[in-house]
């Protein structure tokens, strides 16, 4: 995602989230078939997927005494740490490196267990693990981060937009040239959903899985191979019976494919949804200026979200365009000017 877009989207989602759901799932309405009610956005502090008994850092600890024993316990045992998360990042990044990446049969050769026992716990206490001083193998790093995508409580993707992505994978099949740009839409609107803890994870998985794909020759490592083995541990919802899990996970190892493919395109932020957003911060600042006590900003937000687009098809898009041009123009200014304003801070601060 381009800093500048990427700025935007964290600022509605910052400052005002159920605007920021609700522009979201209006457009991925318009390119899958779907009820946007359906897709639950649930605004409530999400719950942490990731539940390896990370111990945290000293610097964290030395604080944690001040809590009670509850809020403690709960802590360590259901939440990762930043710290945590950090450690298994250690682990995208080895296997990233050039002759790593390439090793034969990545992802699908177990290695040992007793090292992956023993990396586990260094993972877990945050032991240096020293992975370039060759104590563990490729294959060993390589299961481990798999074993931990397997143990989340949830998939990565999160069970509540499943049924989402059954809808996409059914409407546009993957393998098919001429839904490709609607598909990759619609996968950078869904992946938007996810909490940014989730959306970063996922973004560093996939890089890590498309540059073991680059190198099939070497590693014999396909798209399709890929997608077969991690499909389970992206999509599919724990509950359900083996069977189903198992025709699920073939239906859509297509779409994780496709999504292993594009990985380098699929966090770039949707074109007209950052119109969108501009067009919503045009709107408010606008109100702002016609009625002062709106600068208050213990005042909540009022601005509803919309869209200066139909999607319906073209000549109601060129209608509602015509019937009000300011409000598109105004979009399209704003985006312009945050373009500039981020762009010159940066240089100013580089300076």
């Amino acid at each position: 995602m381009s800093p500048p877009d990427f700025t935007l989207i964290e600022k509605l989602r910052k400052e005002n989230i159920d605007q920021f759901f609700t522009l979201v799932r209006m457009h991925l309405s318009f390119v899958v078939d779907i009820n946007t009610d359906d897709v639950d956005c649930s605004t409530d502090k999400p719950k942490q997927q990731f539940r390896w008994n990370f111990k945290k850092s000293k610097s964290c600890t030395a604080n944690s005494s001040q809590t009670n024993t509850n809020t403690k316990n709960n802590t360590e045992i259901n939440s990762i740490t930043e710290d945590g998360i950090a450690r298994v990042y250690e682990l995208i990044d080895f296997l990233s490196k050039e002759d790593n990446v390439k090793q034969e049969g990545i992802f699908r050769r177990t290695g040992s267990l007793s090292r992956q026992q023993e990396l586990r716990q260094l993972l877990l206490t945050g032991s240096g693990l020293a992975l370039d001083e060759g104590r563990f193998t490729v294959h060993d790093c390589a299961s481990v981060l798999k074993g931990f995508i397997a143990e989340l409580p949830q998939p990565l993707l999160m069970d509540q937009y499943y049924q989402t992505y059954c809808t996409l994978a059914a409407q546009y099949p993957a393998t098919a040239e001429s839904s490709e740009s609607k598909l990759l839409l619609a996968l950078q609107l869904l992946l938007l959903l996810l909490t940014p803890v989730h959306r970063s994870f996922l973004e560093r998985l996939l890089k890590l899985l498309r540059v073991a794909a680059d190198n099939e020759a070497s590693n014999r490592m396909s798209p399709d191979t890929l997608a077969t083995m991690f499909t389970p541990h992206l999509l599919c919802p724990r509950k359900l019976s083996p069977e189903t899990f198992h025709s699920d996970s073939l239906a859509l190892a297509p779409l994780v494919s496709f999504m292993i493919r594009h990985a380098l395109a699929l966090f770039a932020p949707p074109a007209r949804l950052v119109t969108d957003i501009a067009a919503y911060f045009t709107v408010r600042e606008r109100k702002r200026l016609v009625s002062p006590q709106l600068l208050d900003e213990s005042i909540s937000d009022r601005t509803a979200a919309n869209t200066i687009y139909t999607f319906v098809d073209r000549t109601r898009t060129r209608v509602e365009n015509a019937t009000n041009p300011t409000d598109t123009a105004l979009a399209q200014l704003y985006a312009h000017i945050q373009v500039i304003i981020i762009v010159l801070t940066t240089e100013w601060r580089s300076g």
